[in-house]
């Protein structure tokens, strides 16, 4: 039975569970986790290999020059389309998405994931951003401007090349016109984040 992706106390209950149970329905419920798990590919995989790709060699190519100002994909689809599946399936199959330990001993984490809160406020969206980055806020008392650079200073400290944000239609949805400028300011600035190009996957429904 995998349950890799869980964390160990959940791994000894299912077990607890799985045991319980009679021969026949243990086959059923392994058989049911192996669907569960499986992915059916999409003619939009392709799409998405040369997307991955592109930000990936973008990040090289900053060796030889400068890296190009395309810094973002946006998957879009219905709900329950697969959009975060296939997200999941096109990094993991991706070495350089993976924690590793860099030349100076340091690990690192170049691919960082998170889903904004719901109802979502820019202050909610930067704390949430540090949140996954391991990083307290030990004050409310700090404003908008303030969180959003400690956000990005921070995703520099810690070497994240890679920012994916699910469910942002939720962004998005702001109540005026203002509201959606901001959080496009907002996005703006985190690709232009002073000498550290860093990459946005943003995850949208429709």
């Amino acid at each position: 039975m995998s349950t890799s992706n869980y964390p160990e106390y959940f791994r000894e209950a299912a077990q607890a569970v799985f045991d319980s149970l009679d021969a026949e329905r243990q086959r059923r419920v392994e058989i049911l986790g192996r669907m569960n798990a499986a992915y059916i590919g999409t003619p939009r995989d392709a799409l998405l290999d040369l997307a991955f790709d592109s930000l990936l060699e973008n990040v090289a190519s900053a060796l030889f020059g400068k890296a190009a100002k395309r810094r973002a994909i946006f998957i879009v689809g219905e709900s329950g389309s697969g959009k975060t599946t296939a997200v999941e399936r096109h990094i993991a199959k991706r070495p350089q998405f993976a924690p590793r330990v860099a030349a100076d001993g340091t690990k690192v984490r170049p691919f960082v994931f998170f889903e904004p809160p719901k109802p979502l406020t820019l202050k909610g969206l930067a704390r949430s951003g540090l949140a996954a980055l391991n990083y307290p806020i030990t004050t409310a008392r700090i404003t908008e401007q303030e969180l959003f650079d400690l956000w990005k200073e921070q995703l520099r400290e810690n070497r994240v090349l890679f920012l994916w944000i699910d469910e942002m239609q939720h962004v998005l949805r702001g109540n005026t016109t203002k509201e959606i400028q901001n959080v496009a300011d907002v996005l703006k600035s985190l690709v232009q984040i002073e000498g550290w190009p860093l990459h946005l996957i943003l995850i949208l429904q429709l």
